[in-house]
């Protein structure tokens, strides 16, 4: 049985979206583009104000605001719309989210800017790339013009955009933040080449029509290759038990 998601008083919550079996949820920058082109339409359908988002491999991160506790319908919209999306794309069936996503209700300013440090920051955590280069957050949404992004309330929680900015270069979260696995980009791009080779494909999805027995040759094959289990079940989103009978 579920338990009911716990209500912030401020209206202001910490979500996150992932994968199912931390799968990568995002291919190219056109699934990006699609997925950012969700948030932004139905943010104003059901009057979410994002205030901070950063997409990484296989998972999101926001910080919104939600006064008419429209979440649930907010996250449940754009993750079925753009699973059908991304399923259509790669020829793929079945889950592409965890069955719910997680959020934590942020109640105080320190909280609040915290929050959003950690959010622009896990590009830089993770490896990938310096937080200020990264194009998938709203790293430079708070300068801008042009911008989906409700961005007063952060600016005026620090006094000015300037001060926003150097609250980022020089805060390290240390607030109780959910924190994803992910595979440095160098390493990942390596094994998703040898993914590729493997099984003759473009992109690191496998094809449905695959034989049990074929799969589990080629799996074995990545193993054989110093591949992690891990790995194969983060890249592709094959299942783990499929995967720990090879």
């Amino acid at each position: 049985m579920r338990m009911p998601r716990e209500r912030s008083i401020s209206g202001f919550y910490h979500s996150m979206v992932q994968g199912i079996n931390k799968q990568d949820i995002f291919l190219d920058n056109d699934d990006r583009y699609f997925f950012l082109s969700l948030l932004s339409k139905y943010s104003i359908k059901y009057r979410i104000e994002l205030n901070t988002y950063v997409l990484m491999d296989n998972h999101i991160h926001m910080l919104l605001h939600d006064n008419e506790n429209k979440i649930s319908n907010f996250m449940q919209t754009v993750t079925s719309i753009y699973a059908r999306f991304f399923n259509k794309k790669y020829d793929r069936i079945g889950h592409l989210f965890n069955d719910r996503f997680t959020s934590k209700p942020v109640e105080d300013t320190n909280y609040l800017q915290e929050c959003f440090s950690y959010i622009i920051n896990n590009p830089e955590k993770a490896g990938i790339a310096k937080k200020n280069e990264y194009k998938w957050s709203s790293y430079h949404a708070y300068k801008s013009e042009k911008t989906f992004i409700s961005k007063q309330v952060l600016i005026d929680s620090f006094g000015s955009i300037k001060k926003l900015y150097e609250y980022l270069h020089k805060n390290q979260p240390t607030g109780n933040f959910i924190k994803p696995r992910e595979i440095p980009s160098e390493k990942k791009q390596n094994i998703i080449r040898k993914i590729c080779e493997i099984f003759q494909t473009s992109s690191p999805v496998i094809p449905q029509d695959i034989s049990k027995e074929t799969l589990k040759i080629k799996i074995r094959q990545l193993i054989n290759l110093g591949i992690s289990k891990n790995a194969i079940i983060h890249i592709t989103g094959l299942s783990q038990y499929i995967v720990n009978q090879c």
